[in-house]
């Protein structure tokens, strides 16, 4: 696909073209280096570290949030709790939008 050194902002508008239903990314700044309109849905794994135990932890919420087909913005899910697109933690579950 010859991806390979492109932007994060880039990389979005290429897998929105090639019709990639949304993008998943452990990448803690991308939220807030892009625009919070996306191409397509992008979900944030926020966890303490990248390793794979931390990740796999949370697939069934980033599978339980794609199967809702969420908007083209980000969505970010995590150990630590969530930020809503009003900026208040959620209980734990999947939320949209926002930062830390």
């Amino acid at each position: 696909m010859r991806w390979q050194g492109k932007e994060n902002g880039e990389l979005l508008q290429l897998a929105a073209r090639r019709r990639f239903d949304a993008s998943i990314t452990a990448d803690r700044n991308m939220e807030h280096e892009q625009n919070q309109n996306t191409p397509l849905p992008v979900v944030v794994l926020r966890t303490p570290s990248l390793r794979v135990r931390n990740l796999q932890a949370l697939l069934p919420q980033a599978i339980a949030m794609l199967r809702k087909r969420p908007s083209r913005t980000f969505h970010v899910i995590g150990r630590a709790g969530t930020l809503t697109g009003s900026g208040r933690a959620s209980n734990g579950e999947a939320g949209s939008g926002g930062g830390e």
